[in-house]
């Protein structure tokens, strides 16, 4: 029997981060696929983002962009799982 090894995907992604580029990279990477994002109010001031399909993005995590499909990774998960090409 043949054995096989799975073909990396090269992926797109940014991190979520509440600033002006990170926002221009959020908008650009999720484009209409992005429902809402801003920063809670109060002493912790969390960053967060909404996708289409309600899954919640907080800042840090990962936003992977593959095959049109929109996945949100916590920082320490996607680090396990990809990492940048060169």
């Amino acid at each position: 029997m043949k054995t096989y090894i799975r073909k990396p995907p090269t992926i797109e992604a940014i991190q979520f981060i509440y600033d002006g580029p990170g926002i221009a990279n959020l908008v650009k990477l999720c484009g209409n696929k992005l429902k809402n994002y801003g920063k809670s109010r109060g002493l912790n001031q969390l960053a967060w983002a909404i996708l289409s399909d309600e899954t919640k993005v907080i800042e840090g995590d990962y936003i992977v962009k593959e095959n049109n499909v929109l996945t949100a990774y916590q920082k320490e998960v996607f680090l396990g799982l990809f990492e940048e090409t060169k």
